[in-house]
């Protein structure tokens, strides 16, 4: 089924569906099967709705729901907001600043290029940053969680994550749970806000230091609330509410590792 130059609303049905929409700002209903979905030009409103589907939104800000079961999802130019919903699904946000929700199953989610919101929600998700200066938040769920290119705010929320920064300055907060903390070598300051000695797991092995010796820990108060610093050459890890004290205590007790 293809649509017009106009704004369309097309419902699938049981079988497998092949929608178009061409032109205009369209609504496009998948259906009960496996369907491929396609908004075209314009700033669409897919539903994936039961079934496998495959849904891509086209040219324009476009909103899709993957609907109840295992969708992909692609966003494309835009700013799109793209909605897993049910399922084990992957969402690829493509160009554009984009809201992506993955919703209450085990999802992977990738934000693409631009200044994207990701948030996995239920489950245990899988999430990407891309390029840009994203916001990527766990939810519920032992999620795994990469920061890419840009100044991103990675949140780990409910459950032991694994939260990786990427190129450039990110700020780390691993929320309820005990995390793993990865940093990667890449000359930019970071920071992290809830390491807690004993409990979270400090990872630096992609710093390149040889020893622990070769760091240098300082740490500064201010109104009574300690901030301590991790620095390697270029590399430079602030975090918060941490004494020296804690982090020595977490080298001996084998949680930050190098």
């Amino acid at each position: 089924m293809r649509g017009l130059a106009g704004d369309d609303i097309i419902r699938g049905n049981a079988a497998t569906d092949r929608i178009y929409g061409d032109l205009g700002n369209d609504t496009i209903y998948g259906g009960a099967g496996r369907d491929y979905l396609f908004g075209g030009q314009g700033s669409d409103q897919i539903f994936g709705n039961a079934g496998r589907d495959r849904i891509v939104g086209g040219g324009g800000s476009d909103t899709i729901f993957g609907g109840a079961w295992h969708d992909t999802i692609f966003g494309s130019n835009g700013n799109d907001s793209l909605l897993g919903e049910g399922g084990c699904d992957k969402i690829y946000g493509g160009w554009g600043s984009d809201t992506i929700l993955g919703g209450r199953w085990d999802d992977t989610i990738f934000g693409g290029i631009g200044q994207d919101f990701l948030y996995g929600d239920l489950g245990h998700d899988a999430i990407f940053g891309g390029r840009g200066h994203d916001v990527l938040s766990g939810g519920g769920g032992r999620d795994t969680i990469v920061g890419g290119w840009g100044n991103d705010t990675i949140l780990g929320g409910d459950g032991h994550d694994r939260l990786v920064d990427g190129t450039g300055s990110d700020k780390l907060t691993g929320g309820e749970g005990a995390d793993h903390f990865v940093f990667v070598r890449d000359g930019h300051e970071d920071g992290l806000t809830d390491f807690e000695a004993g409990l979270d797991l400090l990872d630096l092995r992609l710093w390149g230091a040889e020893s622990i010796g070769d760091l240098q820990l300082t740490q500064t108060d201010f109104n009574g609330t300690p901030t301590a610093f991790l620095i390697f050459e270029q590399e430079r890890l602030v975090i918060n509410n941490v004494t020296i004290e804690e982090l020595q205590s977490a080298i001996d007790g084998g949680t930050l590792i190098i």
